[in-house]
C-alpha cells in the first residue's frame, strides 16, 4: 500500500476536494519465483485504489420494541466552493509548517464549507476545519496506509511492515489462511470494498 501523490482521475472533483486519503493496492496473483523479487517483473502486479473522503449524511432513526434501527438515507460530498485540499500528501505548505510549528499562521481558523445533505434545509451550514483535517489525513495516512506484507502459498504472513490494514487487505484479496484457491475478481472486489468502507464506518464514529 502506498500514498497517492496526485489526483488520479478515477474520482469525480467534488470528492477530490474533500479526499483526506488518497492510496493504492498493489498485488499479484501469481507467486514469485524463487530468488526473485516483484521489481525484476511489474507486469504481475494488479492495482487498486482506495479513497477516503469527508461527506455530510442524512440518516433515519426508527425504535422497535425498544431497539433502535438507523437507515443512511442519502450522501453528499461537495464543497459550497473550493478551497485548500485537506489531504496532506497533497498539501504543499503542510509539513512546513507543521514541522517548524506555524501551521497557526499558515491556515489559522480557514474552513471548508460542504453542501448540506439531501432531505434536510439547504441553509444549514457544515464546516470542517481545514488544519484539523489535515490532523485528520496525517493520522490516517501515515499509521493505516503505507504498509506491506509478504505471504507465502497458504496465505501465511512471512513478513509485514506497518499495523494490520495491509495484512487485512491480503486476506479480502486472496482469501482465508490455508485456502485452496484465489477468490475470483469479483469476490475480490467485493471483499476489499467491504474493508475499505468498515475502514470508513469506524473513522465516522471517532
Amino acid at each position: 500500500m502506498g500514498h497517492m501523490e496526485k489526483p488520479t482521475g478515477s474520482f469525480n472533483q467534488s470528492v477530490y476536494d474533500l479526499m483526506m486519503g488518497n492510496s493504492y493496492i498493489a498485488y499479484s496473483d501469481q507467486m514469485l519465483p524463487k530468488n526473485e523479487s516483484i521489481a525484476s517483473d511489474l507486469s504481475t502486479l494488479k492495482f487498486l485504489e482506495v479513497g477516503v473522503w469527508w461527506c455530510t449524511k442524512t440518516y433515519r432513526t426508527a425504535v422497535d420494541d425498544g431497539k433502535s434501527v438507523t437507515e443512511e438515507v442519502g450522501v453528499r460530498s461537495e464543497l459550497v466552493q473550493p478551497s485548500v485540499t485537506v489531504n496532506l500528501h497533497w498539501a504543499g505548505d503542510f509539513f512546513g509548517c507543521y514541522v517548524s510549528r506555524t501551521c497557526n499562521k499558515t491556515y489559522g481558523a480557514r474552513e471548508a464549507h460542504l453542501r448540506p445533505p439531501p432531505h434536510v434545509n439547504q441553509q444549514d451550514d457544515y464546516r470542517l476545519h481545514v488544519w484539523t483535517a489535515l490532523k485528520w489525513s496525517a493520522s490516517l495516512g501515515t499509521q493505516n496506509q503505507f504498509q506491506s506484507a509478504f505471504i507465502d502459498r497458504n496465505r501465511g504472513v512471512i513478513a509485514s511492515n506497518g499495523g494490520g490494514i495491509a495484512k487485512a487487505y491480503a486476506v479480502s484479496l486472496f482469501g482465508d489462511f490455508y485456502s485452496t484457491a484465489l477468490p475470483s475478481q469479483e469476490d475480490q472486489m467485493r471483499n476489499t470494498r467491504a474493508l475499505a468502507r468498515n475502514s470508513a464506518q469506524t473513522l465516522t464514529n471517532l
